[in-house]
C-alpha cells in the first residue's frame, strides 16, 4: 500500500486559484499529480499560530 501524500496549505490554496483561472480542473489536477477531488475542497482554514 502506498503512503498519503500531505500537502501544504499553501500549494491547496494556489492549486484551487490555478484551476479556477484555468476553468480546467480535471487538467490542472493531472498536471500537478493530485486527485482532482482536492481541487473541489473550499479553501482550508488557515493555519493557527502557537504562541509559546
Amino acid at each position: 500500500m502506498t503512503d498519503r501524500r500531505t500537502h501544504s496549505a499553501e500549494f491547496k490554496r494556489d492549486a484551487v486559484q490555478l484551476a479556477q483561472t484555468s476553468g480546467n480542473l480535471s487538467g490542472t489536477a493531472r498536471d500537478l499529480g493530485v486527485n482532482a477531488s482536492l481541487l473541489r475542497r473550499p479553501d482550508p482554514a488557515p493555519e493557527r499560530e502557537v504562541d509559546h
